[in-house]
């Protein structure tokens, strides 16, 4: 098995296995799937992102990029949360021209910090903050 079919499975298996662990028992399905789609909400969550890029240079090499993306909200007081969020791009490229070799490594690492409000405001929901 070549590394790019084993870099795919181990983040289709991963993907698989985090969407079928329960994340809190005492919250309903409902506010469940509210707060996961609430990009500043009070849940820590492990997603990932699998790219496949085709056609790459002269030699239409591939290359396959997994962006793991952990969200950790830290609770500042009762009405305030900072909510951390990293992204770490994980890549395997293939040779895109003569003379260039294949190569697999971490990308550029992308960290941010939202300060938001525990409650949304007036149906907005709101986080500001840096980005480095």
């Amino acid at each position: 098995m070549n590394r790019k079919t084993l870099f795919g499975l181990t983040a289709l298996c991963l993907t698989a296995s985090l969407n079928t662990t329960p994340l809190r028992a005492e919250t309903s399905e409902e506010e469940l799937a509210k707060k996961s789609q609430n990009p500043v909400a009070d849940l820590i969550s492990l997603p990932f992102q699998y790219n496949q890029d085709y056609g790459i240079g002269p030699d239409d090499a591939m290359r396959t990029t997994l962006n793991v993306q952990p969200v950790i909200p830290i609770s500042m007081n009762k009405e305030w949360n900072i909510v951390i969020r990293t992204i770490v791009p994980l890549i395997d490229a293939e040779s895109s021209a003569p003379g260039i070799d294949e190569a697999s490594g971490m990308g550029d690492i992308t960290q941010s910090f939202f300060f938001s409000p525990k409650e949304t405001v007036r149906g907005w929901i709101a986080g500001v903050g840096p980005v480095f």
